[in-house]
């Protein structure tokens, strides 16, 4: 029997204020897509108990701040009951008719695995959404496969296929999670990019939807003060040894 839930969306948070601003975004634009929404506690708030208040059927899952995004996001994707799965970040804001056009993207090409907006600033100015997969070369001459990543931008509002897409916002057909599992937990950074590249080699295809627009504030690193960045090239660094060292 089909799933009456259309989507289910994770979210992992560590901040309150963020997290109850995506909540409120997401229910005020989520019409007609039916929900189950998933929020990932990973720690830095003590209790999330006042979601229960305004949003009593969230559920609320505790974790691990140490762990992986990618482990969190799996503890919650497992409890997922949607025709589609979805992981967010909570500094996301869903604008109007965002979702429904990704749901609906999905249902009328069923062979997409994985769908993603256009990212836009608070102020609505365009975001990176998309990105080529690096090459072995890349790897080899730049150090870091981002250096030389070329970003496709789609013409108007058409759908266009990609390589990949940042997991600020992906929706994922859930009969594709049954193909190729999960994220794998072991990335600290670019779980999305390596999923992308299952989901292609296993025959699925990637899209992104600029008619759906999602508003994200990037993050401001403290190249002193802390260790994304060196983080996030070793995201790379782990993706080329899985992928081109084998």
């Amino acid at each position: 029997m089909e799933s009456e839930i259309d989507c289910t969306v994770c979210v992992a948070t560590k901040n309150r204020r963020y997290i109850n601003r995506f909540l409120n975004s997401l229910f005020d634009h989520a019409d007609p897509v039916s929900l189950q929404v998933i929020v990932v506690n990973m720690g830095a708030e003590k209790s999330l108990d006042f979601i229960a208040a305004s949003f009593p059927d969230v559920i609320i899952f505790e974790s691990n701040v140490e762990e992986p995004l990618a482990k969190a996001w799996n503890r919650a994707l497992r409890l997922g009951r949607g025709r589609y799965v979805s992981v967010w970040h909570d500094e996301s804001l869903v604008q109007p008719a965002a979702l429904p056009a990704l749901i609906d993207f999905l249902d009328d090409n069923p062979d997409v695995g994985l769908v993603g907006p256009q990212l836009v600033t608070l102020d609505d100015r365009p975001l990176v959404s998309a990105a080529l997969f690096p090459s072995l070369f890349s790897f080899l001459f730049s150090g870091n496969g981002l250096i030389r990543a070329k970003f496709p931008v789609p013409e108007g509002d058409s759908p266009a296929e990609m390589d990949w897409l940042p997991g600020i916002c992906l929706v994922v057909n859930s009969q594709a999670v049954d193909d190729i599992g999960f994220f794998d937990e072991r990335f600290s950074f670019y779980e999305s990019l390596e999923y992308c590249r299952r989901l292609h080699r296993a025959g699925w295809h990637v899209h992104l939807v600029p008619a759906s627009r999602i508003a994200f504030r990037p993050p401001v690193f403290d190249l002193i003060a802390t260790p994304w960045p060196a983080r996030f090239q070793d995201g790379f660094f782990f993706f080329y040894k899985k992928w081109f060292c084998r």
